[in-house]
This record gives structure tokens, sequence and C-alpha cells, in this order.
């Protein structure tokens, strides 16, 4: 009969506790995982309104800034060029703008954040927000191309026609020529 080893079993990293025993024997406390602050955002408010936009509270680094996600439907739908407040756990990041879009994805747009000293951006979820003429071309007719990831907004869990990966789920009205936007596209591809 082959023998038992002895060697010691460490389980997965999820499923040891998170609490340690002290030398004296009494739990750690339990951890707590830090929050990031806010983007500090300082444009004028002046006569442009400003939209509250609600965001999880911890980012995702990606490149040299930080990307916020949209944690709940904002008032309007996010586009270019409108003020926003970024809002999370009671703290609020002050006044920005968001003054392009700098990712696209099947679920989601993120726009440049201006305003701050820093690289920021916010993701939002392809429904909630606006796109111009190129990029909702460029949204409808690359789809399949698009990043995957990250995968739809938690409020649209249980939504059959967003989890189905065999249609795009979006429609867009664009009065511009399709033909005429898949040439702009080529031009940019080719700079």
């Amino acid at each position: 009969m082959p023998e038992k080893s002895t060697k010691a079993v460490r389980r997965p990293a999820e499923l040891r506790p998170l609490r340690r025993l002290l030398p004296n024997g009494t739990p750690t406390p339990p951890r707590t995982i830090p929050t990031v602050p806010l983007p500090t955002l300082s444009l004028p408010i002046g006569d442009d309104p400003v939209l509250e936009v609600n965001v999880f509270d911890r980012p995702v680094r990606e490149g040299n800034g930080v990307i916020w996600t949209v944690a709940s439907r904002p008032e309007r739908q996010l586009k270019k060029n409108i003020k926003i407040i970024l809002k999370s756990s009671g703290h609020e990041s002050g006044v920005g703008r968001l003054s392009s879009l700098n990712g696209l994805y099947r679920h989601w747009a993120s726009f440049a954040v201006s305003g701050g000293p820093r690289l920021c951006s916010i993701r939002v979820p392809i429904p909630w927000a606006v796109l111009d003429a190129l990029a909702s071309h460029t949204h409808f007719s690359r789809y399949y191309a698009l990043p995957r990831e990250p995968g739809p907004h938690p409020a649209f869990i249980g939504n059959p026609v967003i989890f189905n990966d065999e249609e795009n789920p979006y429609e867009f009205e664009v009065w511009e020529d399709p033909a005429y936007l898949d040439a702009r596209l080529a031009r940019i591809r080719n700079q």
C-alpha cells in the first residue's frame, strides 16, 4: 500500500482566512481594502450645467492614469464637453470636463477627464453615453473586433440581449454616410 505524504498541503489563497493570530493568540483586525481618493478637479463652474456622476470606490490603473467606472446611471447620458463632478463614498472630486473619447469597448466607452493635475478617465456603459457619428459608426461596424473585457455593467446582469455574444445589442442613429465614415477611419489608421 502506498504511503501517504506527510507534506502539508497549502490551501489556495482565496480559501485561506484573511485574519491571522497575533503571538498572544488574539485575532488580528480584518484587513480593509484602502480606498483611492478621487482626483482633484478644479475647473470653474461658470454657466454650464454640472452633472454629478457616482463612481465605484476603486479605479482601474491603466497606462499612466486611472479609470473610474460609473456605478449608477447618471441623470443624463455622458458625452464629450460636459462638466462633471465625480462622487464616491461621500467624497467629491470638484468640477472636471469630459474632453475626449479615449477608449471604446464592446460594452463601454471611456472619456478623458480634464481639469486635474493627473491623467484620469471615466468608463461608462454604452447605453449611458452619447457617441459622435464616427465613434458610433466605429462601435457598430467594428463591434466584434472591440475588446470583450470589461464585461457589461452590473446593472445589466440578467439582460439576455446584452450578454448575447452572437449579436451586437447596441443601435445608434448615424446620419452621416457610412462610406464617408469608413474613409475617415482608414485615414486615422494610416496616420
